[in-house]
């Protein structure tokens, strides 16, 4: 999807984002590029933190990649557990910072600031795991490991030479 001449103070700018999906993966990558982005503004995304009463849990992995996630009942009516994680590569993070409870843009966030890689791009997956779907993911552990998983796969992914 292609978005032009969005207003940035003085500045117009213009995105780019490509979403990726895979059969049988609880998560989808996006990548984006952007026209060069005026002064000290970052690229922001975030994970919605308003039934989460669990900690916020920032895993590292190889230095590489690093994920933010979250696992509790934040279902509507807080029924059942759901996890949701941002995985992110460690050329795209600058930091994670928490949104203002109230009175703000952006309220009730958990959000990473993003700068691009040495290819332009910001990139980030995101995960969810639903415990109605698969009940291990009642289990918090699971759900990490889950993101571990992902983050090995990408750190070091198949390569078949024929």
């Amino acid at each position: 999807m292609t978005y032009k001449g969005w207003q940035i103070g003085n500045n117009k700018i213009d995105l780019c984002e490509e979403i990726s999906i895979w059969a049988g993966k609880y998560g989808y990558e996006k990548r984006i590029s952007t026209t060069t982005l005026p002064g000290n503004y970052f690229l922001v995304t975030g994970i919605v933190n308003n039934l989460n009463t669990q900690p916020f849990t920032e895993e590292e992995y190889e230095g590489k990649q690093y994920a933010m996630l979250t696992h509790d009942k934040q279902t509507v009516n807080e029924s059942f557990y759901f996890g949701m994680s941002l995985l992110i590569p460690g050329d795209n993070l600058v930091e994670t910072f928490h949104a203002p409870e109230e009175n703000a843009d952006i309220i009730k966030t958990w959000c990473v600031k993003m700068k691009p890689d040495a290819n332009g791009l910001y990139n980030y997956r995101a995960y969810a795991a639903w415990e109605l779907r698969d009940k291990q993911f009642r289990e918090r552990e699971t759900f990490i490991n889950l993101i571990a998983h992902e983050a090995l796969c990408i750190n070091h992914p198949i390569i078949i030479q024929l």
